[in-house]
């Protein structure tokens, strides 16, 4: 089985002032996720070379776990 992707994303709050960061690095989820929606994907791992493809998906797999979070999916009553 993979390495879950969690095990790459740290919280501590000596470390960017508490915000998740890509593990082994002070690199913020947050700058990747800027980068990724502000540049071109391919220049990413030029600008920041200590990420790796599983680095990265586990960035995009926490962002998208903090909305669900925020926003829950709704049963829907029509729905069958």
């Amino acid at each position: 089985m993979a390495e879950h992707r969690h095990d790459r994303i740290s919280i501590d709050p000596r470390i960017a002032a508490g915000k998740p960061v890509v593990r082994s690095t002070r690199l913020p989820v947050e700058r990747v996720l800027q980068h990724l929606a502000q540049r071109d994907r391919s220049d990413l791992f030029e600008a920041f070379p200590e990420l790796t493809e599983d680095d990265v998906r586990a960035c995009l797999d926490y962002a998208r776990e903090a909305v669900e979070r925020l926003h829950p999916a709704r049963p829907n009553p029509t729905a069958a």
